[in-house]
């Protein structure tokens, strides 16, 4: 199996998401966590938040949690990795020699060398190694693992996911305001309760939007119209809508503006079948036989975080 190199945006993803213990670090590089035998180093983490959000002005909290996540996929990924050694999954050092030998040829078309891609990308040889073994690894238990029985049956457990479903949904905002002690566990607390007496009947959800809404769309009872799953609306909310049937209100929801309870006033049924959504399903399928085969490694291998 080979891999295309041609995109050259294809090679920096590469070259910023190792965490090899032998990527050639200098020993001035902290080692921020270790999987195993295996390090996870400082400049990993500062090569992958560089390339997703140097040009973001993004704000002290915010990159803290963002430089966090980087590290527990950096993490994730090791432990997966561990799962294929002594495998015929894992790539070999012939398959990695032949991809770096491919990416020498495809650079020096432009008259560049391996070396000053690997310079410009802050990347060492080694670095690169291990992110073609990732590549190549994951890829290859990909293709055996995600096949169309398996997307179907996937398909068949999220439906509403992929087959053009809509959901109109209303919902209440409540803002935080971070300035305020223990704000978000007051106000998840608030909403939580608010909830609880619109299900016992003794209040109702219209009459909670109005009182409590910090979003233009109070003024018109919460109602956000249909969405579906792809968007509008961010992730967290819509998982949690699709967890609702008509008239239900979610639990309290955190998401980036803060605290929501959302109700679903109707669904509208979609027809789409599974083979016109593969690219999606195969998409997602794939994320969470990530999420749980990290899971269980880390049953097995130890992992160690560094204090900052």
């Amino acid at each position: 199996m080979t891999m295309n190199f041609r995109n050259c945006t294809v090679w920096v993803w590469l070259t910023l998401s190792a965490i090899s213990q032998a990527t050639g670090q200098p020993s001035t590089d902290p080692v921020i966590a270790t999987v195993g035998d295996d390090k996870v180093f400082l400049s990993q983490i500062d090569q992958e938040y560089h390339r997703k959000f140097a040009e973001r002005n993004i704000g002290e909290a915010l990159e803290t949690g963002l430089r966090a996540r980087i590290l527990e996929r950096l993490i994730d990924q090791r432990l997966i990795l561990a799962r294929f050694r002594d495998t015929e999954i894992r790539a070999s050092k012939d398959e990695i020699d032949l991809e770096i030998t491919r990416m020498r040829e495809e650079l020096s078309l432009t008259e560049r060398t391996l070396e000053s891609f690997l310079s410009e990308n802050r990347c060492s040889l080694n670095g690169l190694r291990f992110n073609l073994d990732w590549q190549i690894s994951w890829k290859r238990y990909l293709e055996q693992s995600l096949t169309d029985e398996v997307l179907q049956k996937y398909f068949t457990r999220h439906r509403r996911r992929f087959d053009g479903t809509q959901i109109r949904v209303a919902h209440c905002l409540f803002s935080i305001d971070d300035s305020v002690p223990n704000a978000e566990k007051d106000t998840r607390e608030l909403a939580g309760e608010l909830r609880r007496q619109i299900n016992a009947g003794t209040e109702t959800f219209e009459n909670v939007v109005a009182t409590h809404a910090t979003t233009p769309s109070k003024q018109n009872r919460g109602d956000l119209g249909w969405i579906e799953f792809a968007g509008p609306m961010s992730r967290g909310f819509t998982e949690a809508a699709w967890q609702l049937e008509p008239n239900q209100i979610s639990p309290p929801t955190r998401t980036p503006h803060g605290i929501h309870l959302i109700k679903c006033l109707a669904i509208r049924e979609g027809a789409k079948p599974w083979y016109d959504v593969k690219k999606p399903l195969q998409k997602a399928a794939a994320e969470e036989l990530f999420r749980r085969i990290a899971e269980k490694q880390k049953a097995v291998l130890d992992v160690q975080r560094m204090n900052q």
